[in-house]
């Protein structure tokens, strides 16, 4: 959310509920300013094939397409990176800058023969001389390879398409499994094998399936809970969790993934035990009796029995390193089962270390600090540290968190900016920000919230100006509420809804209170990690005015965002997600939506001040 004129409220005083700012760090911080973040879409962080680490993905989405697959080399386990030119150049002179070039899979079979698979295609890349050059290597047809499983020189894939291949020559050729028990319906989860023919599979609608001679035919087990459709007119859909890995240890022993936690069998799939939750990450790399390297929640000293595996998309690496891969390309390294390292991938510094001119604590491993113009941060507590941006060329004074990834930032001579994305861009601040600017600081923490003058008058004004414009309709509505001391006035319209809404009622002061405190309200609600993609964008403007006579002023603020509901669970005892400008939205659309429906119901035939 965008607020021109006045900041979010996360600042803004303990009666309208408002949380403090988070602590500055008081100790002296320095770091290499000459360190700066690899800007690229990363998709996989494995093993090279002379014990280097690589990253692979695509260049940065301000390039356009096609964007060409980038490659990245590490020497020291992930702590610096360089930009792998002749591994990059090698990838793409074998791609041919096709379409579809995502590289999630990279595997070795021996120093110098290795592959490489993902979304690329009907085709995987391959390489006899240690990645010096690659060749694709025809599939066949074209699939987003959701998981690959190796048992020595043979290879299965699958993905998206249901179709189950396989290579029994270290990936030179590929064949189609003609018994794959999955299809476009039924996809391909994931697959893992105790033997070159030994092996179970998960499809998507958690179905569990057996081969017993490499997966040229597949026989159905019972999965560790049955899928319950409820069927209604024309359409089903199903209720049980969803299954998203399984791993097979030993030939009774197995682990299935699922949305709800996990579950065990000790009898080769005949009983489950489950679901069960898993631990708090700490990441180790255990080894199985037949030398299967598996990824495990528990120290890899304890007997097979007693491991809860990982399902996480991570790579093990020597030494019980862990390397875990984000979406947003943050890399977060385990060690013996403890966090090391986290943040982008980094470039090699200089080696010059500076002293912060000052620091704040984002969140216990999330530090922001700066030095002269320049705003560095660090994702690992201040272990490494990395270029953010610059702000405008005038050293910063002071920089304050408000949460939600919103920062202001006092510039030498009192100048305001601020920032919606953690640091990473910046522009001026306007008029209510450097209220909130001074309250955050605790420079003037009595300053009262510019919206409480409406809960605490015997006039006022309020009104909303509200609209959302979409790839294909929007709409365009405002809202006006005045509350004096004899009573209440609501007026409204709302364009396009289908139809348009058109309210003018008349309350008594107790209601217009109730209004005005639910609007209020979700003005002035504190924030909480409620941040999706949406086509939808949403402008919120509001005016409003305290008091009565020759004195009395109004007020504006406009915020922009996007309408959208959050998408993911969030965890056991964490905040309900929440944007203002969406809240505030929903609030002024149902109360203009209530009034007319209370109208309607109140008496029958026509209604004045109320007609749709």
């Amino acid at each position: 959310m965008r607020a021109s004129h006045w900041v979010v409220w996360a600042m803004c005083g303990a009666s309208l509920g408002c949380t403090a700012p988070r602590s500055v760090a008081s100790a002296a911080v320095s770091a290499d300013l000459t360190v700066e973040a690899i800007d690229a879409q990363l998709h996989v962080v494995a093993p090279g094939s002379g014990g280097e680490w690589w990253a692979i993905g695509r260049e940065s989405y301000e390039v356009s397409e096609p964007r060409r697959i980038e490659a990245f080399r590490s020497t020291d386990e992930g702590r610096s990176w360089q930009r792998a030119a002749d591994l990059s150049r090698a990838l793409n002179t074998a791609w041919g800058e096709r379409l579809p070039n995502a590289i999630h899979f990279l595997t070795w079979y021996t120093p110098e023969v290795g592959i490489a698979a993902g979304s690329l295609g009907p085709w995987v890349l391959r390489t006899t001389d240690a990645g010096r050059t690659w060749r694709a290597v025809p599939l066949w047809d074209e699939q987003w390879i959701d998981t690959l499983e190796r048992v020595g020189p043979r290879t299965w894939m699958c993905g998206s398409t249901g179709r189950l291949l396989r290579s029994d020559d270290q990936g030179a050729s590929w064949r189609e499994s003609t018994a794959t028990p999955f299809n476009n319906d039924d996809r391909c989860r994931d697959i893992s094998f105790i033997s070159p023919n030994q092996g179970w599979a998960v499809g998507s609608k958690s179905t569990l399936w057996a081969t017993e001679d490499g997966g040229d035919t597949w026989m159905p087990l019972t999965p560790p809970f049955q899928l319950l459709r409820l069927s209604f007119p024309f359409w089903s859909y199903g209720s049980s969790p969803d299954v998203h890995g399984v791993l097979r240890l030993t030939q009774d022993l197995a682990w299935v993934s699922a949305s709800n936690g996990l579950y065990k069998t000790t009898d080769g799939g005949k009983t489950w035990l489950g679901p069960i939750s898993s631990p708090s990450a700490a990441f180790h790399v255990s080894v199985t009796p037949d030398g299967r390297q598996v990824l495990t929640l528990t120290p890899p000293e304890l007997p097979v029995e007693q491991w809860i595996p990982s399902f996480s998309k991570a790579q093990a690496f020597p030494h019980d390193t862990v390397a875990v891969l984000s979406q947003s390309s943050t890399l977060t390294t385990y060690a013996s089962g403890q966090p090391a390292r986290e943040g982008p991938i980094l470039m090699r510094g200089q080696g010059r270390l500076t002293h912060l001119d000052g620091s704040i604590q984002w969140s216990d491993r999330h530090w922001l600090g700066w030095s002269g113009d320049q705003v560095m941060a660090s994702h690992d507590a201040g272990q490494n540290w990395f270029r953010q941006s610059k702000t405008s060329g005038k050293p910063i004074h002071a920089l304050v968190s408000l949460g939600n990834g919103i920062l202001l930032a006092e510039l030498a001579g009192g100048r305001l900016l601020r920032s919606d994305d953690e640091g990473r861009t910046w522009a001026p601040a306007e008029g209510w920000e450097a209220h909130d600017f001074t309250v955050a600081t605790g420079r003037n923490p009595g300053t009262e919230h510019p919206l409480a003058c409406l809960l605490s008058t015997s006039d006022a004004m309020l009104q909303i100006e509200f609209e959302s414009r979409g790839c294909f309709a929007g709409t365009t509505s405002a809202l006006e509420l005045h509350v004096r001391p004899e009573g209440a006035h609501l007026k409204g319209n709302q364009e396009s809804y289908p139809d348009a809404i058109r309210v003018d009622q008349r309350l008594d002061r107790t209601e217009g209170e109730q209004l005005l405190r639910r609007l209020v309200g979700a003005a002035t609600r504190v924030e909480h990690g409620m941040r999706c993609q949406s086509t939808t964008a949403v402008e919120v403007l509001l005016t409003w005015s305290c008091g009565s006579g020759l004195f009395k002023t109004s007020q504006r603020a406009k915020l922009t965002g996007s309408l959208c509901s959050p998408l993911r669970q969030r965890a056991e005892g964490a905040p309900e997600p929440y944007d203002r400008v969406d809240g505030v939205f929903d609030a002024a659309r149902d109360v203009l939506e209530e009034a007319l429906s209370q109208r309607k119901t109140d008496a029958p035939g026509a209604h004045p001040g109320a007609t749709r």
